[in-house]
């Protein structure tokens, strides 16, 4: 009977790492994503500012 809750004692750590690391990548990806889509607004804006530049530039 001991093994047996040892059995489940490990599946529930197993499963609450299991857990852990998909809120962590999860949170990498978040992170990921959030760095990509600054960059695309900063590259945005200079694509934006240069234009307008040229415009009154002109």
């Amino acid at each position: 009977m001991l093994f047996f809750l040892n059995l489940k004692e490990n599946n529930n750590i197993a499963i609450h790492n299991k857990s852990h690391y998909n809120h962590t990548l999860m949170r990498l990806n978040q992170n990921e994503m959030i760095k990509i889509m600054v960059e695309i607004a900063e590259t945005s804006l200079k694509i934006l500012s240069k234009d307008l530049f040229k415009q009154l530039t002109s």
